[in-house]
């Protein structure tokens, strides 16, 4: 019992350290290059790494740091006049909200209670992932997009780690491990054309990767908990 808590406040020290490592990054590059673009990206960064973070330990809040997140990345967009990027990021703050009163609803030890989907699904939900990613980049490539199949991939897979989050599935973080490795590759492109504010999006990328990978592993651990007090329960 003892060797299991100390691994755990371990493991919670770890992800700690990870989040103030980058929040330092984070907030030095934003003073470097002050402006109010990057400190609109610098605030909704640290607001989506406080959501990757509380993600991996079950907390419903993840949803409200990610709809923050959301929020100010919809303002650069309007200055930009990004519409498409404001639509898809209403359309993921309105799935998340559905998620938060899911998850709100399914709890154990103010955890989340893990779901294990059927193989049928996990089938129907990738084969439907395919169709729509493969229909997204024709539309991109004609539109002229930069990098479409990446964006397709990208933009698909976040949708599908939204779907199995509201579905409390660990498979949300294969989603994000994906996703992240996509976005981060989006974001180098950018920063070797000198655009500072995506060096902030990558730092940021970076620790959502790690606590993604971190998510497999500790909702695995979580899941096994449940199942236990689920056992003495019957």
């Amino acid at each position: 019992m003892i060797e299991d808590m100390v691994k755990q406040n371990s493991k919670i020290t770890l992800t700690d350290a990870l989040f103030y490592i980058c929040f330092i990054a984070i907030i030095l590059f934003a003073i470097m290059y002050s402006s109010f673009f990057t400190w609109l990206i610098a605030i909704s960064t640290i607001f989506g790494m406080l959501s990757s973070k509380t993600a991996t330990e079950g907390k419903w809040i993840t949803f409200i740091f990610d709809a923050v997140s959301y929020a100010l990345y919809m303002i650069m967009c309007g200055y930009e006049r990004y519409y498409g990027e404001i639509i898809l990021s209403c359309l993921i703050i309105i799935i998340q909200l559905f998620s938060l009163f899911e998850w709100k609803r399914n709890q154990i030890n103010d955890r989340v209670l893990i779901n294990k989907l059927s193989s049928k699904e996990i089938f129907i939900s990738l084969c439907c992932s395919v169709g729509i990613c493969s229909v997204y980049y024709v539309l991109l490539y004609y539109l002229k997009t930069e990098l479409p199949a990446v964006n397709a991939i990208s933009t698909v897979v976040y949708l599908l780690g939204n779907y199995y989050s509201f579905r409390r599935s660990v498979l949300q973080f294969y989603c994000w491990v994906g996703y992240e490795i996509a976005f981060m590759s989006l974001w180098i492109v950018s920063a070797t054309h000198g655009e500072m504010g995506s060096i902030i999006f990558l730092i940021g990328a970076v620790s959502e990767l790690v606590y993604a990978i971190y998510g497999i592993f500790n909702w695995s651990e979580i899941n096994k908990q449940q199942q236990l007090i689920e056992n003495k329960n019957d």
